[in-house]
C-alpha cells in the first residue's frame, strides 16, 4: 500500500529527459505569478551566451522576464544553509534514532513469539476440530468442519509466512543511519559537488513540492519534507 500511494503522488522533482547540468532547477523551481515550472536556456549576446531562468506563460505578468542563472541558484544554496540543522540537533536526532531501532528490535522479538504462539494455538483448534468432524453424523454439518479447517490452515500458512519473512532489513544501522544524517547535515554540499544526479536527489528528498520563486523576494511558500521541519532551520526551538 504503500507504494502504491507513493506512485500516485505528483512528481516534486524534475522528471524531465533533457534536463542538463547548466540548469539543475529546470523543471523544479515554479512561477511564483502562475505556479508553472520555469524554463531555462542560453541567451546570445554580442559576444557570447548568458544563462537564464524564464517563465513562459503567455498569461503570467512574468512571461519572458530573465532570471539570471547564478542569482536563483545562489538563493536556493542559501536556502539549503537556512535549513541545515545544527550539529546539537543532528545530536541528538543520532541518539533518538538509536534508541527507536533498539525498540523497533525488541518489538520484533516479541512480535515473532507471539507469531509462534497463535501457530500453537491454530494447530491445536485444527486438531479439535478434525476431532470433531470425525464424529460428525450429518453432511451440512460435516461441511462446516471442513471450510473451518480450511480457513485455520489458511491463517496459519499466513503465520508461518511472517514467521519465515519478519521484514528484516539487508543492511547495519550504521549503514542506514549514518548516511541519512550525512545527508542532513549537508545538502547544500551535496548541492555544489555539481553532480546532477546527486542535485536532484536534493531535490527530491528535500522538497515536498514545487518550490515558487519570485524575481523580486526569492524563494517563497517553501514546503520542506519531514526531517528538515523537525530538525532544520534557524527557528529549530
Amino acid at each position: 500500500q504503500k507504494i502504491q500511494d507513493r506512485l500516485q503522488r505528483p512528481v516534486y522533482a524534475p522528471a524531465r529527459k533533457d534536463i542538463s547540468d547548466d540548469f539543475p532547477l529546470r523543471g523544479a523551481v515554479s512561477c511564483s505569478c502562475c505556479g508553472n515550472p520555469l524554463t531555462a536556456g542560453w541567451s546570445r549576446g554580442k559576444y557570447q551566451k548568458f544563462p537564464y531562468y524564464r517563465c513562459r506563460t503567455k498569461t503570467c505578468k512574468m512571461f519572458g522576464k530573465s532570471i539570471r542563472k547564478d542569482k536563483i541558484e545562489a538563493d536556493f544554496e542559501a536556502l539549503l544553509r537556512d535549513i541545515q540543522p545544527s550539529r546539537g540537533t543532528l545530536g541528538m536526532a543520532k541518539v533518538m534514532f538509536r534508541h527507536c531501532w533498539d525498540m523497533l528490535e525488541e518489538q520484533a522479538q516479541s512480535f515473532n513469539q507471539d507469531v509462534k504462539g497463535r501457530i500453537k494455538k491454530t494447530d491445536k483448534e485444527i486438531a479439535a476440530v478434525v476431532d470433531m468432524a470425525v464424529n460428525a453424523s450429518s453432511s451440512v454439518v460435516l461441511s462446516a468442519y471442513e471450510k473451518k479447517i480450511e480457513n485455520l490452515q489458511n491463517e496459519k500458512l499466513i503465520l508461518q509466512e511472517k514467521l519465515q519473512n519478519p521484514g528484516k532489513l539487508g543492511y547495519s544501522y550504521s549503514e542506514l543511519f549514518e548516511l541519512s544524517l550525512k545527508f542532513l547535515s549537508s545538502p547544500c554540499k551535496i548541492w555544489q559537488s555539481g553532480r546532477l544526479d546527486l542535485q536532484k536527489t536534493v531535490l527530491r528528498l528535500v522538497f515536498t513540492e514545487p518550490i515558487h520563486y519570485c524575481k523580486e523576494e526569492g524563494f517563497l511558500n517553501t514546503n520542506f519534507s519531514m526531517p528538515f521541519n523537525m530538525l532544520g532551520g534557524k527557528n529549530m526551538p
